[in-house]
Protein backbone atom coordinates (compact mmCIF):
# COMPACT_ATOMS: atom_id res chain seq x y z
CA UNK A 1 0.00 0.00 0.00
CA UNK A 2 1.25 3.49 -0.81
CA UNK A 3 1.65 5.84 2.20
CA UNK A 4 -0.68 8.38 0.56
CA UNK A 5 -3.36 5.72 0.11
CA UNK A 6 -3.02 4.78 3.78
CA UNK A 7 -3.43 8.42 4.84
CA UNK A 8 -6.49 8.85 2.62
CA UNK A 9 -8.19 5.73 3.95
CA UNK A 10 -7.53 6.86 7.51
CA UNK A 11 -8.88 10.35 6.73
CA UNK A 12 -12.06 8.71 5.41
CA UNK A 13 -12.62 7.07 8.80
CA UNK A 14 -11.00 3.66 8.36
CA UNK A 15 -9.13 2.56 11.49
CA UNK A 16 -8.47 -1.16 11.00
CA UNK A 17 -5.09 -1.74 9.36
CA UNK A 18 -4.07 -4.88 11.26
CA UNK A 19 -1.29 -6.94 9.69
CA UNK A 20 -0.34 -4.04 7.44
CA UNK A 21 2.89 -4.71 5.51
CA UNK A 22 4.83 -1.49 4.89
CA UNK A 23 8.37 -2.57 5.67
CA UNK A 24 10.88 0.10 4.70
CA UNK A 25 8.16 2.61 3.74
CA UNK A 26 8.47 6.35 4.26
CA UNK A 27 5.66 7.16 6.71
CA UNK A 28 7.25 10.24 8.22
CA UNK A 29 4.70 12.64 9.70
CA UNK A 30 1.77 10.30 9.07
CA UNK A 31 -1.26 10.58 11.38
CA UNK A 32 -2.78 7.24 12.45
CA UNK A 33 -3.88 8.07 16.00
CA UNK A 34 -6.12 5.36 17.45
CA UNK A 35 -5.67 3.00 14.48
CA UNK A 36 -5.52 -0.79 14.78
CA UNK A 37 -2.07 -1.88 13.55
CA UNK A 38 -1.78 -5.16 15.42
CA UNK A 39 0.71 -7.60 13.92
CA UNK A 40 1.84 -5.12 11.27
CA UNK A 41 5.23 -5.32 9.57
CA UNK A 42 6.87 -1.88 9.77
CA UNK A 43 10.45 -3.10 9.82
CA UNK A 44 12.97 -0.37 8.93
CA UNK A 45 10.11 2.05 8.18
CA UNK A 46 10.59 5.81 8.49
CA UNK A 47 8.07 6.93 11.12
CA UNK A 48 9.82 10.15 12.16
CA UNK A 49 7.30 12.63 13.54
CA UNK A 50 4.41 10.19 13.06
CA UNK A 51 1.34 10.39 15.31
CA UNK A 52 0.65 6.85 16.53
CA UNK A 53 -0.87 7.79 19.86
CA UNK A 54 -3.41 5.33 21.27
CA UNK A 55 -2.68 2.91 18.41
CA UNK A 56 -2.92 -0.85 18.85
CA UNK A 57 0.52 -2.04 17.78
CA UNK A 58 0.74 -5.22 19.83
CA UNK A 59 2.82 -7.91 18.15
CA UNK A 60 4.03 -5.51 15.45
CA UNK A 61 7.47 -5.77 13.87
CA UNK A 62 9.19 -2.36 14.10
CA UNK A 63 12.75 -3.68 14.08
CA UNK A 64 15.17 -0.99 12.88
CA UNK A 65 12.41 1.58 12.35
CA UNK A 66 13.09 5.27 12.91
CA UNK A 67 10.62 6.85 15.34
CA UNK A 68 12.41 10.11 16.08
CA UNK A 69 10.03 12.69 17.56
CA UNK A 70 7.09 10.32 17.03
CA UNK A 71 4.01 10.44 19.26
CA UNK A 72 3.36 7.04 20.89
CA UNK A 73 1.49 8.25 23.95
CA UNK A 74 -0.72 5.53 25.48
CA UNK A 75 0.06 3.25 22.51
CA UNK A 76 -0.29 -0.50 23.01
CA UNK A 77 3.06 -2.04 22.01
CA UNK A 78 2.62 -5.28 23.95
CA UNK A 79 5.05 -7.95 22.68
CA UNK A 80 6.14 -5.80 19.73
CA UNK A 81 9.66 -5.80 18.29
CA UNK A 82 11.39 -2.43 18.72
CA UNK A 83 14.94 -3.73 18.58
CA UNK A 84 17.48 -1.46 16.85
CA UNK A 85 14.86 1.32 16.70
CA UNK A 86 15.76 5.00 16.94
CA UNK A 87 13.42 6.52 19.54
CA UNK A 88 15.18 9.85 20.13
CA UNK A 89 12.68 12.47 21.40
CA UNK A 90 9.90 9.89 20.99
CA UNK A 91 6.98 10.34 23.42
CA UNK A 92 6.25 6.94 24.99
CA UNK A 93 4.50 8.29 28.07
CA UNK A 94 1.81 5.92 29.30
CA UNK A 95 2.60 3.39 26.55
CA UNK A 96 2.09 -0.34 27.12
CA UNK A 97 5.57 -1.81 26.58
CA UNK A 98 5.02 -5.12 28.33
CA UNK A 99 7.33 -7.87 27.02
CA UNK A 100 8.52 -5.59 24.22
CA UNK A 101 11.90 -6.25 22.59
CA UNK A 102 14.01 -3.07 22.90
CA UNK A 103 17.40 -4.72 22.43
CA UNK A 104 19.99 -2.21 21.21
CA UNK A 105 17.33 0.46 20.69
CA UNK A 106 18.45 4.10 20.89
CA UNK A 107 16.34 6.20 23.24
CA UNK A 108 18.75 9.08 23.60
CA UNK A 109 21.33 10.92 21.56
CA UNK A 110 24.10 12.45 23.67
CA UNK A 111 25.47 15.60 22.12
CA UNK A 112 29.22 15.88 21.45
CA UNK A 113 30.95 17.74 24.24
CA UNK A 114 34.47 19.00 24.96
CA UNK A 115 36.80 16.51 26.67
CA UNK A 116 37.08 16.66 30.44
CA UNK A 117 40.73 17.78 30.34
CA UNK A 118 39.82 20.82 28.24
CA UNK A 119 37.17 21.92 30.74
CA UNK A 120 39.76 21.52 33.53
CA UNK A 121 42.22 23.75 31.63
CA UNK A 122 39.52 26.38 30.98
CA UNK A 123 38.53 26.43 34.65
CA UNK A 124 42.19 26.66 35.69
CA UNK A 125 42.68 29.67 33.41
CA UNK A 126 39.59 31.30 34.90
CA UNK A 127 40.98 30.74 38.42
CA UNK A 128 44.37 32.20 37.49
CA UNK A 129 42.75 35.25 35.86
CA UNK A 130 40.52 35.82 38.90
CA UNK A 131 43.51 35.45 41.24
CA UNK A 132 45.51 38.02 39.29
CA UNK A 133 42.61 40.50 39.23
CA UNK A 134 41.98 40.12 42.96
CA UNK A 135 45.72 40.54 43.64
CA UNK A 136 45.62 43.77 41.64
CA UNK A 137 42.63 44.93 43.67
CA UNK A 138 40.18 44.74 40.80
CA UNK A 139 37.44 42.95 42.70
CA UNK A 140 34.59 43.80 40.32
CA UNK A 141 36.48 42.35 37.34
CA UNK A 142 37.31 39.24 39.39
CA UNK A 143 33.63 38.71 40.26
CA UNK A 144 32.81 39.17 36.57
CA UNK A 145 35.24 36.36 35.67
CA UNK A 146 33.67 34.19 38.39
CA UNK A 147 30.22 34.73 36.89
CA UNK A 148 31.55 33.95 33.41
CA UNK A 149 33.17 30.75 34.68
CA UNK A 150 29.90 29.61 36.28
CA UNK A 151 28.02 30.38 33.06
CA UNK A 152 30.47 28.40 30.90
CA UNK A 153 30.19 25.37 33.19
CA UNK A 154 26.39 25.58 33.29
CA UNK A 155 26.20 25.68 29.49
CA UNK A 156 28.56 22.66 29.30
CA UNK A 157 26.35 20.67 31.71
CA UNK A 158 23.15 21.52 29.84
CA UNK A 159 24.75 20.79 26.49
CA UNK A 160 25.73 17.30 27.62
CA UNK A 161 22.13 16.48 28.59
CA UNK A 162 20.83 13.72 26.31
CA UNK A 163 17.88 14.18 23.97
CA UNK A 164 16.06 11.25 25.49
CA UNK A 165 12.68 9.66 24.79
CA UNK A 166 9.90 10.25 27.29
CA UNK A 167 9.12 7.05 29.23
CA UNK A 168 7.09 8.66 32.01
CA UNK A 169 4.39 6.28 33.16
CA UNK A 170 5.26 3.66 30.53
CA UNK A 171 4.56 0.00 31.32
CA UNK A 172 7.85 -1.85 30.75
CA UNK A 173 6.98 -5.03 32.65
CA UNK A 174 8.89 -7.97 31.21
CA UNK A 175 10.56 -5.84 28.52
CA UNK A 176 13.97 -6.83 27.17
CA UNK A 177 16.19 -3.72 27.26
CA UNK A 178 19.48 -5.57 26.78
CA UNK A 179 22.02 -3.21 25.25
CA UNK A 180 19.50 -0.39 24.85
CA UNK A 181 21.00 3.11 25.00
CA UNK A 182 19.24 4.91 27.84
CA UNK A 183 21.99 7.25 28.98
CA UNK A 184 20.86 9.68 31.66
CA UNK A 185 17.24 8.45 31.79
CA UNK A 186 15.28 8.15 35.02
CA UNK A 187 12.22 5.90 35.25
CA UNK A 188 10.60 7.18 38.44
CA UNK A 189 7.06 6.72 37.15
CA UNK A 190 7.57 3.77 34.82
CA UNK A 191 6.53 0.21 35.67
CA UNK A 192 9.50 -2.10 35.13
CA UNK A 193 8.73 -5.29 37.08
CA UNK A 194 10.51 -8.24 35.49
CA UNK A 195 12.28 -6.10 32.88
CA UNK A 196 15.83 -6.88 31.80
CA UNK A 197 17.88 -3.70 32.05
CA UNK A 198 20.53 -2.60 29.51
CA UNK A 199 23.35 -4.00 31.64
CA UNK A 200 21.64 -7.38 31.90
CA UNK A 201 20.37 -6.87 35.46
CA UNK A 202 16.85 -7.73 36.42
CA UNK A 203 14.84 -4.70 37.48
CA UNK A 204 14.87 -3.73 41.15
CA UNK A 205 12.69 -0.87 42.38
CA UNK A 206 15.65 1.12 43.75
CA UNK A 207 17.27 1.28 40.29
CA UNK A 208 14.64 3.84 39.30
CA UNK A 209 16.56 6.41 41.30
CA UNK A 210 19.70 6.13 39.16
CA UNK A 211 20.25 7.20 35.55
CA UNK A 212 21.00 4.33 33.21
CA UNK A 213 24.37 4.52 31.45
Amino acid sequence: MHPQTLSQRYAQGEKNFSRLDMAGADLSGIILAGADLRGSNLQAANLNGANLSRCRLSGANLRGASLRMANLRRTNLHQSNLSLCSLVWCDLSGADLREVDLRNAILDQPRPHPPRWLMMVINLLFLVAMGVLVFLGRWSAGLGFLGLALLVNLVAILWRSPTAANLRGADLRGADLTGAKLQGMYLLRAHCQGATLPNGWRYQFWLNWFPWD
